[in-house]
């Protein structure tokens, strides 16, 4: 048997090691179904979407940040903020 594969068997042999390598792909599995509804949820934000006018999302038209800039200075976003602070 070469070297290169003594060597590679043999690291799987560690139980730390081996954990790592059965875990891996779960953890791909689960970071991509998290991220993906995120990602996904800040476009929404960024764009002026509403489900009663547009039942598609992804044809909404994009604002960038004016959304947040507008709610910044809604008095009841202030007064849900400071409450919730409080």
């Amino acid at each position: 048997m070469p070297f290169r594969n003594r060597f590679a068997l043999s690291r799987f042999k560690d139980p730390k090691n081996f954990s790592n390598l059965m875990i891996t792909p779960l953890q791909i599995v689960m970071n991509f179904t998290a991220m993906i509804p995120f990602v996904i949820t800040w476009y929404i934000g960024l764009t002026d979407w509403i489900p009663q006018n547009t039942p598609n999302w992804w044809q909404a038209e994009f604002l960038g940040f004016a959304n947040f800039v507008r709610i910044a200075g809604d008095e009841y976003f202030i007064n849900a903020v400071l409450r919730t602070l409080l």
